[in-house]
Protein backbone atom coordinates (compact mmCIF):
# COMPACT_ATOMS: atom_id res chain seq x y z
CA UNK A 1 0.00 0.00 0.00
CA UNK A 2 1.24 3.48 -0.79
CA UNK A 3 2.67 5.03 2.40
CA UNK A 4 0.57 8.20 1.93
CA UNK A 5 -2.78 6.39 1.53
CA UNK A 6 -3.96 7.11 5.05
CA UNK A 7 -2.60 10.65 5.03
CA UNK A 8 -4.42 11.56 1.82
CA UNK A 9 -7.75 9.75 2.19
CA UNK A 10 -9.48 13.06 3.04
CA UNK A 11 -8.29 14.66 -0.17
CA UNK A 12 -10.96 15.15 -2.83
CA UNK A 13 -10.87 14.42 -6.54
CA UNK A 14 -11.67 18.08 -7.23
CA UNK A 15 -8.67 19.24 -5.16
CA UNK A 16 -10.76 20.72 -2.32
CA UNK A 17 -9.81 18.21 0.36
CA UNK A 18 -7.24 18.21 3.14
CA UNK A 19 -4.49 18.21 4.33
CA UNK A 20 -2.84 19.40 1.08
CA UNK A 21 -5.66 20.08 -1.45
CA UNK A 22 -4.25 17.52 -3.89
CA UNK A 23 -6.20 16.88 -7.10
CA UNK A 24 -7.06 13.46 -8.54
CA UNK A 25 -4.08 12.95 -10.82
CA UNK A 26 -1.69 13.19 -7.84
CA UNK A 27 -3.66 11.03 -5.40
CA UNK A 28 -2.52 7.44 -4.86
CA UNK A 29 -5.10 4.81 -5.83
CA UNK A 30 -5.06 3.45 -2.29
CA UNK A 31 -6.03 6.88 -0.89
CA UNK A 32 -8.92 7.13 -3.36
CA UNK A 33 -10.13 3.66 -2.36
CA UNK A 34 -9.82 4.40 1.36
CA UNK A 35 -11.71 7.69 0.93
CA UNK A 36 -14.77 5.84 -0.40
CA UNK A 37 -14.59 2.97 2.08
CA UNK A 38 -14.04 5.36 5.01
CA UNK A 39 -16.98 7.56 3.99
CA UNK A 40 -19.26 4.55 3.53
CA UNK A 41 -18.20 3.17 6.91
CA UNK A 42 -18.72 6.54 8.61
CA UNK A 43 -22.18 6.92 7.07
CA UNK A 44 -23.38 3.40 7.88
CA UNK A 45 -21.84 3.07 11.35
CA UNK A 46 -23.86 3.81 14.44
CA UNK A 47 -22.17 6.42 16.59
CA UNK A 48 -22.88 7.51 20.14
CA UNK A 49 -24.53 10.65 18.72
CA UNK A 50 -26.50 9.14 15.77
CA UNK A 51 -27.78 5.94 14.19
CA UNK A 52 -26.01 4.72 11.06
CA UNK A 53 -27.59 5.27 7.63
CA UNK A 54 -28.94 2.41 5.56
CA UNK A 55 -26.80 1.01 2.78
CA UNK A 56 -29.09 2.62 0.19
CA UNK A 57 -28.85 6.13 1.68
CA UNK A 58 -25.05 5.84 1.97
CA UNK A 59 -24.81 4.68 -1.66
CA UNK A 60 -26.94 7.64 -2.76
CA UNK A 61 -24.60 10.01 -0.92
CA UNK A 62 -21.57 8.44 -2.59
CA UNK A 63 -23.22 8.86 -5.99
CA UNK A 64 -23.99 12.52 -5.21
CA UNK A 65 -20.29 13.12 -4.42
CA UNK A 66 -19.08 11.15 -7.47
CA UNK A 67 -16.57 13.14 -9.52
CA UNK A 68 -16.16 15.89 -6.90
CA UNK A 69 -15.27 14.26 -3.60
CA UNK A 70 -14.69 10.72 -4.88
CA UNK A 71 -13.20 9.07 -7.96
CA UNK A 72 -16.10 8.34 -10.36
CA UNK A 73 -14.85 4.96 -11.58
CA UNK A 74 -14.16 3.76 -8.06
CA UNK A 75 -17.58 4.91 -6.85
CA UNK A 76 -19.16 2.98 -9.73
CA UNK A 77 -17.23 -0.16 -8.72
CA UNK A 78 -18.13 0.32 -5.06
CA UNK A 79 -21.82 0.88 -5.89
CA UNK A 80 -21.84 -2.27 -8.03
CA UNK A 81 -20.51 -4.20 -5.03
CA UNK A 82 -23.30 -2.76 -2.90
CA UNK A 83 -25.90 -3.63 -5.54
CA UNK A 84 -24.71 -7.23 -5.69
CA UNK A 85 -24.99 -7.59 -1.91
CA UNK A 86 -21.23 -7.87 -1.55
CA UNK A 87 -21.15 -5.14 1.10
CA UNK A 88 -23.74 -6.74 3.37
CA UNK A 89 -20.96 -8.51 5.25
CA UNK A 90 -19.18 -5.17 5.73
CA UNK A 91 -22.25 -3.59 7.27
CA UNK A 92 -22.42 -6.11 10.09
CA UNK A 93 -18.84 -7.32 10.47
CA UNK A 94 -15.57 -5.66 11.41
CA UNK A 95 -13.62 -8.22 9.40
CA UNK A 96 -14.33 -11.44 7.57
CA UNK A 97 -16.46 -13.64 9.83
CA UNK A 98 -16.05 -11.29 12.81
CA UNK A 99 -19.30 -9.54 13.74
CA UNK A 100 -19.32 -5.99 15.02
CA UNK A 101 -19.71 -5.88 18.78
CA UNK A 102 -21.73 -3.33 20.74
CA UNK A 103 -20.56 -1.53 23.88
CA UNK A 104 -23.02 -2.36 26.63
CA UNK A 105 -22.47 1.03 28.27
CA UNK A 106 -23.07 3.45 25.38
CA UNK A 107 -24.14 1.38 22.36
CA UNK A 108 -21.10 2.32 20.25
CA UNK A 109 -19.81 -0.28 17.81
CA UNK A 110 -16.53 -1.97 18.75
CA UNK A 111 -14.68 -3.37 15.75
CA UNK A 112 -12.50 -6.44 16.16
CA UNK A 113 -9.80 -7.23 13.61
CA UNK A 114 -8.73 -10.56 12.12
CA UNK A 115 -5.72 -10.88 14.40
CA UNK A 116 -7.77 -10.68 17.61
CA UNK A 117 -7.55 -13.63 19.97
CA UNK A 118 -9.48 -14.98 22.91
CA UNK A 119 -8.56 -12.91 25.96
CA UNK A 120 -7.44 -9.80 24.06
CA UNK A 121 -8.41 -6.45 25.56
CA UNK A 122 -10.43 -3.98 23.44
CA UNK A 123 -11.85 -0.54 24.18
CA UNK A 124 -14.93 1.43 23.27
CA UNK A 125 -13.78 4.53 21.38
CA UNK A 126 -16.78 6.51 22.67
CA UNK A 127 -16.96 5.85 26.42
CA UNK A 128 -13.51 4.26 27.01
CA UNK A 129 -14.97 1.06 28.54
CA UNK A 130 -12.56 -1.86 28.58
CA UNK A 131 -13.59 -5.37 27.51
CA UNK A 132 -11.95 -8.77 27.28
CA UNK A 133 -12.74 -10.73 24.12
CA UNK A 134 -14.25 -14.16 24.65
CA UNK A 135 -14.06 -16.56 21.72
CA UNK A 136 -17.39 -18.34 21.23
CA UNK A 137 -17.26 -20.76 18.30
CA UNK A 138 -16.15 -18.63 15.33
CA UNK A 139 -17.09 -15.25 16.80
CA UNK A 140 -16.43 -13.10 19.87
CA UNK A 141 -18.38 -11.77 22.82
CA UNK A 142 -17.40 -8.86 25.07
CA UNK A 143 -16.75 -9.36 28.77
CA UNK A 144 -16.59 -6.05 30.71
CA UNK A 145 -13.47 -5.73 32.86
CA UNK A 146 -14.53 -2.59 34.72
CA UNK A 147 -11.43 -0.80 33.42
CA UNK A 148 -11.15 2.25 31.19
CA UNK A 149 -8.86 3.07 28.28
CA UNK A 150 -6.06 5.59 28.44
CA UNK A 151 -5.55 8.14 25.68
CA UNK A 152 -2.71 6.01 24.25
CA UNK A 153 -4.91 2.91 24.15
CA UNK A 154 -7.56 4.80 22.16
CA UNK A 155 -5.11 5.91 19.48
CA UNK A 156 -6.62 4.86 16.11
CA UNK A 157 -4.75 2.30 14.06
CA UNK A 158 -5.37 1.63 10.39
CA UNK A 159 -6.33 -1.90 9.40
CA UNK A 160 -4.36 -2.25 6.19
CA UNK A 161 -5.38 -5.81 5.28
CA UNK A 162 -8.86 -5.13 3.85
CA UNK A 163 -7.60 -2.23 1.73
CA UNK A 164 -4.70 -4.27 0.35
CA UNK A 165 -7.06 -7.14 -0.47
CA UNK A 166 -9.49 -4.80 -2.23
CA UNK A 167 -6.71 -3.31 -4.33
CA UNK A 168 -5.53 -6.80 -5.30
CA UNK A 169 -9.05 -7.61 -6.54
CA UNK A 170 -9.41 -4.44 -8.61
CA UNK A 171 -9.28 -4.56 -12.42
CA UNK A 172 -5.75 -4.15 -13.75
CA UNK A 173 -6.60 -0.97 -15.69
CA UNK A 174 -7.35 0.87 -12.41
CA UNK A 175 -4.05 -0.08 -10.77
CA UNK A 176 -1.05 2.21 -11.08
Amino acid sequence: MHHDAIRYHHERIDGNGYPDSIAANNLPLSARVIAIADAFDAMTSTRAYRKGMTRQVAVERLLEARGAQFDSELVDLFVSLAGNGNLDEVLSHSDENIPLLVCEHCGQIIAVDRESKDGDIVYCQACCSEYRLQRIADTFALEPTGGEASVQQLKPQADKYPVEELIQQMPVELKF
